[in-house]
């Protein structure tokens, strides 16, 4: 009777093991967040975020001269909260489409493993408009995550909301 208590115990922590691992390894922490997204830019060979400043919660990253990528995360466990891309351009006229367009394209494949294609298309149809220069607000969800991107003067913002 005991040996047969003794492997349910063993057994009930073996599983308790996993399941902490396993949650481990899904955790998306800032910090791996960054690296994948930094990865991707350089295997791309597109601008890759480089920290400028950060806090306890937060990190600020220059993407290039006008754009800007911010991450909040847990203190505690690092675990990735939101993120905001920021593309300014002074005269208002004129934004890196392409760095915006190639981020939107790309933020989502980190955020949702196994993502379709035809999801990606679906949330970059709608995040982006043809035009930049007339002031615009959307958001969308997907799974977990809340996307909203808002266009306004010379500043596009894309928000990104990961819910606990």
């Amino acid at each position: 009777m005991k040996k047969s208590h003794f492997f349910v115990g063993v057994l009930l922590l073996f599983s308790l093991c996993i399941s902490f691992y396993g949650c481990q390894n899904t955790l998306l922490t800032e910090q791996r967040f960054i690296t994948q997204l930094s990865d991707i830019a350089k295997q791309d060979a597109v601008a890759a975020p480089e920290l400028l400043a950060q806090t306890e919660e937060q990190k600020s990253y220059q993407i290039n001269e006008n754009a800007t990528l911010d991450t909040v995360a847990d203190p505690d466990t690092d675990a990735l909260q939101s993120l905001i891309l920021v593309l300014n351009t002074p005269t208002g006229s004129s934004y890196d489409r392409e760095i915006l367009s190639y981020y939107i394209l790309n933020i989502p494949t980190i955020l949702h493993p196994g993502i379709t294609i035809a999801d990606i298309n679906e949330l970059y149809a709608t995040l982006l408009p043809s035009d930049l220069s007339d002031e615009f607000e959307q958001t969308i969800t997907y799974h977990d995550v809340t996307y909203q991107m808002s266009i306004s003067d010379s500043t596009v913002t894309l928000h990104v909301t990961l819910e606990a």
